[in-house]
């Protein structure tokens, strides 16, 4: 009996042993790459057990953590799909084919909401549906877009979801303006920036590096992804030349849901949640700690030969330098620059303990239905957001309606509004001056739990340095050291308060009239309305029987697009070989915006109390506006032969406010044309060859 024991646990501990091997996580790398060697930039790469995604950089390189056993499985825009069971390998090189799409019912939107084959545009265009940017889980939808279309380039800032996305669709096209594209939600042009300039938030980072280094936001953050059905991205001037100027960079066509007909009542349920984490981190060398070269010390005065401070008698380097040649680690007692005693000893993920473990949370409810005469669509979605970064965090709520009421079979309205409300508490810094100035550099032997508990004092105060001996000097830090960015930046982020609250409204309605099977109107009004208030509350630095400090500053903007257009579609029959559709229109669009900004000057005379009123001297103020209005006219001809050859040609005249009124009118002309190779080649006689 024993030893029939003694067999089953010996089987069972070589299951498990087999078990735990092949589950064992290693790390995958590789490049990917098409038939002909050329890198696939923005390929992605998937586990099905552990939900890991890799993305492949310009190189083609990527890196993901995975197991024996796992199937791996790779996707690029423009190539098949490709999976490999993983073994023992520990590189790959994955080859992927192209595809190429089946055109004859593929319907996308182009300029000025026109519907149109895709296999009848003569310019490049690229769609991506509801699916692909939502499965993502990426806090908004242009972070989604990331490797989701051939040529467009996602840059997004590490503040996450309250931080400015960057997107390029044609590379560079100006040097040192905007290279944004112009954004369309359901035929309304919509705010990128906060201001006509684009001073305010170009791109990711906004105000230079040694200004404000607050990572702003961009209007495009608040189209809410679960709201989306399609977006189309106009890529060639020939797609986006009927948007005129404003659509230099390429136009982005974005689509929201509509109601669809069911049995009954449709209700949709999401509930995301995700959290971040640091990826990467500098490779440090963790054998020497602060200090320069022996010749720089003695020569200097600084330190001895070996790195030791000869400042004192205590025994520590040199916590002020910035370089990292100091003493060999040997575990000896030093004195910190806190005043404490601790091992000599390298901080190995002093890095990564600056940054935290972020988190995000979107609940999404929708309810829709439809019937003959009508459709509607109503959702709720509520973010939750908190990044990596200490000491910020974002709450979005967004409301939505999207409608459609036939009036007869001639006339129908589309109605489609937007709330959104949202509430950013101490937006990200830039990384790249905090960290990678001198006055950033922090040491292998630094602890930031230090940094963390004294850029304060227990009073509430700022931290008190060396030479300050005005107040808390119990708490006084007793050397200088390097790092002292890091403890401005902890108590401007933990300590002050920089809040924005943003409410906006984006309205569209639409009225499309039949007159004949042939002859169609469309008329459209709508509107993008913001505002954006941010309240910075600086506390006390200093108790104020020392010196006045603190400050209080209110800052308020509004921004206001007002839009209308008129179309009229006319589609002659000419014969069963030629096709022709005429359309014709105007736009007009009118940007308003006013800023306003009042605040305290030289500090607070009573500690930490945020009013005007307690300004220590005259309060500061500015204010000003600024309005454009650009007005347009435009035709379109498409002729087609047989659903073969297609030719377009368009045409814009377009007057704007910004330009001196004699030379305030341009013109944008465009032509392109499509021809379809495998119909041709179908519609010819079985028993003749293309060649003669």
């Amino acid at each position: 009996m024993k030893k029939h024991y003694l067999c089953l646990l010996i089987t069972m501990l070589l299951i498990a042993s087999n078990f735990v091997e092949g589950q064992e996580k290693k790390f995958i790398t590789g490049f990917v790459r098409d038939s002909l060697g050329a890198a696939i930039q923005g390929a992605s790469i998937s586990t099905m057990s552990s939900k890991a995604i890799a993305l492949t950089d310009e190189n083609s390189f990527f890196k993901i953590q995975t197991a024996r056993g796992e199937m791996l499985t790779v996707k690029a825009v423009g190539y098949a799909s490709f999976s490999i069971k993983i073994g023992n390998e520990k590189e790959l090189t994955i080859i992927l084919a192209a595809t190429y799409g089946v055109l004859e019912d593929v319907v996308v939107t182009t300029s000025m909401g026109i519907k149109k084959q895709a296999k009848s545009l003569g310019y490049a265009v690229s769609t991506i549906n509801a699916k692909e940017i939502t499965e993502s889980g990426s806090p908004n939808f242009a972070a989604a877009l990331y490797g989701k279309a051939a040529g467009v380039k996602v840059v997004n800032a590490h503040g996450g979801a309250s931080s400015a996305v960057s997107i390029q669709i044609r590379g560079v096209s100006s040097i040192g303006l905007n290279t944004q594209p112009l954004y369309i939600v359901d035929g309304v042009p919509i705010r990128l920036y906060n201001d006509l300039m684009g001073n305010y938030s170009n791109n990711s980072n906004n105000n230079g590096y040694w200004s404000n280094q607050r990572i702003q936001s961009n209007g495009i953050l608040d189209i809410n992804p679960e709201d989306i059905d399609n977006i189309t991205i106009l890529k060639g001037a020939s797609a986006s030349a009927l948007y005129g100027s404003e659509a230099t960079n390429g136009v982005v066509v974005i689509t929201t849901k509509k109601g669809k007909k069911d049995k009954a009542l449709g209700i949709e349920f999401n509930l995301l949640g995700s959290m971040e984490m640091l990826a990467s981190s500098p490779d440090y060398q963790n054998e020497y700690g602060p200090g320069y070269d022996a010749q720089t010390n003695v020569q200097n005065g600084i330190a001895t030969h070996e790195g030791w401070s000869i400042a004192d008698s205590f025994h520590h380097p040199s916590w002020g330098s910035y370089a990292q040649f100091g003493p060999k680690f040997d575990g000896s007692l030093v004195r910190y620059w806190d005043g404490t005693t601790r091992k000599y000893l390298p901080q190995i993920n002093n890095y990564r303990d600056f940054f935290t473990t972020g988190y995000g949370a979107t609940t999404n409810i929708a309810i829709s239905n439809a019937t003959d005469n009508m459709n509607y669509r109503l959702s709720y979605t509520h973010v939750d957001y908190s990044g990596i970064v200490p000491g910020g965090n974002l709450y979005k709520n967004n409301f939505n309606f999207n409608g459609t009421l036939t009036l007869n079979n001639k006339i129908s309205v589309d109605l489609i509004s937007t709330y959104n409300n949202n509430f950013t508490h101490n937006r990200t810094y830039l990384m790249s001056q905090l960290l990678s100035s001198y006055g950033g550099y922090f040491s292998r032997a630094d602890d930031m739990n230090t940094f963390f508990s004294r850029y304060k004092t227990t009073d509430g105060y700022k931290y008190v340095s060396r030479n300050n001996n005005a107040y808390d000097q119990d708490q006084k830090l007793v050397y200088n050291f390097r790092a002292m960015n890091l403890m401005d930046y902890l108590w401007t982020q933990l300590r002050n308060s920089y809040d924005e609250t943003q409410n906006r409204f984006m309205n569209s309605a639409t009225l499309n009239i039949g007159l004949t099977h042939n002859l169609k109107l469309r008329g459209r009004i709508g509107n993008d309305i913001t505002e954006l208030g941010v309240i910075e509350k600086d506390y006390n630095s200093q108790p104020a029987g020392t010196g006045y400090s603190g400050g209080y500053n209110v800052t308020n903007n509004t921004f206001n697009i007002f839009y209308g257009d008129g179309l009229v579609f006319y589609q002659p029959k000419i014969s069963k070989q030629w096709g022709l559709h005429l359309t014709g229109g105007f736009t007009a669009r009118k940007e308003v915006y006013n800023y306003l900004n009042a605040g305290t000057t030289n500090g607070l005379m009573q500690e930490n109390f945020f009013s005007f009123s307690n300004s220590a001297g005259n309060l500061s103020g500015r204010s000003y506006r600024q309005e454009q209005m650009d007005v347009a006219g435009f035709g379109i001809a498409d002729f087609n032969y047989k659903d073969l050859f297609f030719i377009e040609g368009t045409e814009r005249y377009e007057s704007t406010s910004t330009l001196p009124v004699k030379n305030n009118s341009y013109w944008y002309p465009s032509f392109n044309a499509s021809f379809i190779l495998s119909d041709a080649v179908d519609l010819l006689p079985k028993n003749r060859s293309i060649i003669n």
